[in-house]
């Protein structure tokens, strides 16, 4: 089975073994990278930083097809995709987006998302009278249900803001299945009631794939409802006893993960809030994150979401 790490270098560092690199992501900077994400660093190391997938045997290929690129390693296909949103159009963007993607994986024979990560231009923006983030799930849902995909068969995921005008999305897909993973303290994303709009997110809360505990965003949210509202360190706490929860899920697999163990991106809506986080993790005995970042989460009233990895 191909397995994959992720690393994480400032903008001066040199990538090693870069025949097993199957694509840099520019979170924060201005390095050259496979996609540029382009959020603001906080924190007290706010240079550049980015992301580095690598896999455990030399690429074998590497391509391009419209705005897609990607590279094949063993049985793991990784792409990067940057689709531009037209006011009023994010629906029919994020459906073409989609559809590359899930024909690259098809044709490949690598058709099992593992994870997607997901960053859209003004998230919250009204869009023809709907949140934008509302629209994005209305053209990823369009794209899986053309190909019958069931909502259960979507991966680890995140959809959060980003600047500029565009869907900036990664992807990791396998020619085997990845194992979903669900948190019982919230009810599936793809169970969520239309308050959260007519379409509902489609993403696991954790997928186990390619040797990684791979955990989704996550946030505030208990049931399917957001707590704490205005409390960026209660967010906090609650956000960690969601992380507790998959991580005694994923115990179930046999993926014995301790908290310690985690490596945790942070995302702030507000830079300001950085301290009140960290304080909040550094009492729970977790490792410092390896990234903070400035972000408007999918919903205004979430101050911080947490994405998280490990070796399984």
């Amino acid at each position: 089975m191909t397995r994959i790490s992720l690393d994480y270098l400032g903008d001066g560092q040199g990538i090693a073994a870069p025949d097993r690199v199957l694509g840099v992501i520019a979170l924060s900077g201005s390095s050259p990278a496979d996609l540029s994400i382009g959020l603001p660093a906080v924190g007290p190391d706010s240079g550049g930083l980015r992301e580095v997938w690598r896999a455990d045997e030399d690429v074998t290929r590497r391509g391009a097809t419209g705005n897609l690129r990607y590279a094949r390693a063993g049985a793991l296909l990784f792409g990067v995709l940057e689709q531009t949103l037209p006011n009023g159009g994010t629906a029919e963007a994020a459906k073409a987006a989609y559809d590359a993607m899930l024909d690259l994986i098809a044709a490949e024979g690598c058709p099992h998302l593992v994870r997607v990560s997901n960053y859209i231009a003004d998230i919250t923006r009204d869009e023809n009278g709907e949140e934008r983030y509302r629209a994005f799930n209305a053209g990823r849902q369009a794209a899986f249900e053309s190909r019958n995909r069931r909502s259960t068969q979507a991966p680890a995921a995140c959809g959060l803001g980003c600047g500029g005008d565009a869907l900036r999305l990664f992807f990791l897909a396998s020619e085997t299945p990845g194992h979903n993973i669900e948190n019982p303290r919230q009810i599936s994303a793809f169970d969520y009631p239309k308050q959260y709009g007519e379409t509902p997110p489609l993403f696991a809360r954790a997928t186990v794939a390619a040797g990684m505990l791979l955990i989704s965003g996550t946030s505030s949210i208990v049931g399917h409802e957001t707590v704490h509202i205005g409390d960026v360190a209660a967010q906090a706490d609650e956000t960690l006893r969601n992380l507790d929860a998959l991580l005694a899920e994923a115990r179930r697999l046999n993926v014995q993960v301790d908290r310690q163990a985690l490596r945790l991106k942070v995302y702030l809506r507000h830079a300001r809030d950085q301290p009140a986080v960290a304080s909040r993790l550094y009492d729970a005995g977790l490792s410092a994150p390896v990234a903070w970042l400035q972000s408007d989460v999918c919903r205004p009233e979430l101050d911080v979401e947490m994405e998280a990895h490990a070796p399984s």
